[in-house]
């Protein structure tokens, strides 16, 4: 433990650091939504009601932004100090001291979005799990699995494609329980993932009412079909679409953005529409499913161009970083002349090193060497939970993604650089062995 501490105090300061200068954290558009949703006790699915309603328990003790900035500061520097306990005999610690300021991340910390809630809560579970791997005759194991659990229901009660990867992390709390991984293990992992998707079930049954609930789902299939008619350049929608007196496909296609659908679908008097009833959302459906199979080519490239977005799209690619930060303590310094064009001209200059794309490749390194060497090492399976988690996360934006952004590979990004120092000791172990 003694030479974690300076490591950890250093990583207390910058958790300061970055808790007084960029207060109360910056509300995104989504975040705008939920906080409406958290003042008024009117709650929708479109974004996650649980989030909103817990926001709203915060606002009676300080209304704003602040204590859900904190809250996320708080889960992803737990998590860093963790993995600097776990690493505290190697070098390796001192990434972690630095982890939350890859850029990548830290434009997200100071973020107030749902992805940060989601991808912190998981990441501090995946920390507790990795510690408990690593050092098996750890006390408390018990109150520290309970926390997981804990942590695993809230980050997926606020995130869609959550429940995707859900299933890795719980059959990594069962696998904790006997460092075996057989069928037994699978099966109380299926059984925490159905426990924790059913409790999820119930809360939103409980906060959101029937009036509030959205279907976001089909926004996904509005963006395909949108997709697939302009390649064919013909309306491919179901009919209460085409009836509409706001659909133009002529505007369709002067509003579309292979990028996202929220100029089609978002704006006051939308060119497109949902379902509004359990009819029109089955008749969407069931078209989307005919397009579908009538298009397959077509239907897997526009897919595989989404997705490309998600791999080379970077924090802030459409916005002012120096705005961001003008709503924060920053605002002073970043007044200064010259200051805020200084901020803008580097982010410009260096953002094309921000994209997942550079690390992917770690990500398919990671899941062949942990798989390799799951029995061999003590530190494979931790790697072999970030790794698989993270692919399939991507594999659900693949399918179940209505824009390509960085934030949606925020998990990809956290997991893979949280597997550097077990994916060294799982390597360096297996050639110590052999030498």
């Amino acid at each position: 433990m003694q030479k974690a501490i300076k490591p950890l105090l250093l990583l207390v300061l910058l958790f300061a650091i970055c808790l007084i200068a960029l207060w109360p954290g910056i509300m995104s558009p989504d975040a705008g939504s939920q906080y409406v949703a958290a003042m008024s006790g009117i709650y929708s699915d479109h974004h996650p009601p649980l989030m909103s309603w817990l926001w709203r328990q915060f606002n009676k003790v300080y209304d704003g932004t602040g204590i859900v900035y904190t809250l996320h500061l708080i889960l992803l520097y737990t998590a860093c100090g963790i993995f600097i306990y776990i690493f505290r005999e190697s070098k390796l610690k001192w990434w972690y001291v630095v982890y939350p300021l890859i850029p990548s991340i830290f434009a997200y910390t100071i973020f107030i979005v749902k992805d940060a809630s989601f991808v912190f809560s998981y990441l501090l579970a995946g920390s507790i799990i990795s510690l408990i791997l690593t050092n098996r005759s750890i006390r408390f194991k018990r109150l520290l699995l309970v926390l997981c659990a804990l942590l695993l229901l809230y980050g997926t009660a606020v995130k869609f494609q959550a429940k995707y990867l859900l299933l890795f992390f719980t059959i990594a709390v069962a696998y904790c329980s006997s460092y075996k991984l057989d069928y037994k293990t699978i099966l109380r992992g299926l059984i925490i993932y159905l426990l924790t998707m059913l409790i999820i079930w119930c809360i939103n049954i409980k906060l959101v009412p029937n009036s509030q609930k959205s279907y976001s789902w089909q926004l996904v299939k509005l963006y395909d079909l949108s997709s697939i008619s302009l390649i064919l350049d013909k309306p491919l929608y179901p009919e209460f679409i085409l009836q509409d007196p706001s659909f133009d496909f002529t505007k369709v296609k002067q509003l579309y953005d292979p990028q996202k659908v929220d100029d089609l679908t978002f704006a006051p008097n939308p060119v497109l529409r949902s379902g509004a009833n359990a009819t029109e959302r089955e008749q969407l459906l069931k078209y989307w499913q005919k397009t579908v199979i009538d298009n397959p080519g077509l239907y897997l490239k526009i897919r595989l161009r989404l997705w490309s977005h998600n791999l080379t799209s970077v924090p802030s690619e459409y916005n002012d970083p120096a705005n961001f930060l003008k709503r924060t303590a920053l605002k002073p310094i970043v007044d200064i002349p010259g200051i805020d064009n200084l901020i803008n001209h580097t982010y410009r200059l260096s953002m094309n090193l921000f994209m997942f794309l550079w690390i992917f490749p770690l990500q398919i390194l990671y899941c062949v060497l942990s798989i390799r060497y799951f029995k061999q090492s003590l530190w494979a399976p931790p790697l072999a939970l970030f790794a698989f988690s993270s692919f399939a996360m991507l594999v659900a934006l693949l399918f179940f993604s209505m824009a390509g952004v960085a934030r949606y590979v925020l998990f990809c990004t956290c997991a893979i650089h949280a597997s550097l120092g077990f994916a060294y000791f799982t390597w360096h172990q297996h050639s110590t062995k052999n030498s």
